[in-house]
């Protein structure tokens, strides 16, 4: 899944918000699931722990 994502990604026929449309269905399992991740921030948390391990790594 996250290989074709990302081809998607890399072939400029989607971006984010645009494949979210795309494979969501009101009600589904899809738009459940990010309602979560946007209520809890996860994306967020997930973006600023990698940013803090690069840094670390960095450091070095």
């Amino acid at each position: 899944m996250i290989i074709g994502m990302g081809t998607l990604f890399s072939k400029r026929l989607y971006n984010l918000q645009t494949l979210q449309e795309k494979v969501k269905v009101p009600g589904g399992v899809t738009g459940v699931g990010l309602e979560v991740l946007k209520q809890r921030k996860a994306c967020s948390m997930i973006i600023a722990a990698t940013h803090e391990n690069l840094q670390k790594i960095n450091a070095f």
